[in-house]
């Protein structure tokens, strides 16, 4: 009679799972592992709107919209995604300066399709809505998608920005933080 070895698996915290050394997972028909990541684009790593007041700001990696600009549209590409990941949601972080003036932030995550031959599709996944101050303040703006995306091969995600400044007023966009699940 031979003895097998069953590997002692425990959880440390929610969100792992150890296997003892020289154990072995193993997974059900159909099953499959999944795991949360977060991309990280940087804040100049988008592409200025038409007429837009968005500045690449010098050495830095953030980008800049100075005072009294209308609409301003930055489009940030969400690179990485592979077919069959699953975003959840995403956050802008920046920093806003007031002056007492009243300064905006908006913010759509879209989805373009090819995939036929009649036009491409752009449609929104979910937005952030009219973040709107009047004293300085630390933008850490977050979206959880109403129904989680499920990328698809002739599918693109990017993130539009839209600020609008008053007088004495002006916008740092640090980064966009994109949550998926990688299948």
């Amino acid at each position: 009679m031979s003895s097998r070895y069953i590997p002692k698996i425990y959880k440390s915290d929610p969100d792992t799972l150890n296997v003892a050394s020289g154990g072995i997972i193993a997974i059900a028909s159909g099953g499959k592992i999944t795991r949360a990541e977060t991309l990280i684009i940087p804040g100049k790593a988008g592409h200025i709107g038409a007429g837009s007041g968005f500045v690449t700001a010098g050495n830095t990696s953030s980008i800049n919209v100075p005072a009294s600009e209308t609409a301003a549209t930055f489009v940030y590409p969400v690179p990485g995604l592979k077919v069959g990941d699953t975003i959840t949601g995403y956050t802008v972080h920046g920093q806003l300066e007031s002056a007492g003036n009243t300064v905006t932030i908006d913010a759509d995550m879209r989805k373009g399709t090819s995939g036929t031959a009649a036009n491409p599709t752009d449609a929104s996944l979910g937005g952030i809505t009219q973040v709107s101050k009047t004293a300085d303040y630390l933008v850490a703006e977050t979206k959880v998608l109403g129904t989680a995306e499920v990328i698809a091969s002739t599918e693109a995600v990017a993130v539009l920005v839209t600020v609008t400044t008053a007088a004495t007023t002006d916008v740092w966009i640090t980064s966009i933080e994109v949550n998926i699940t990688r299948a």
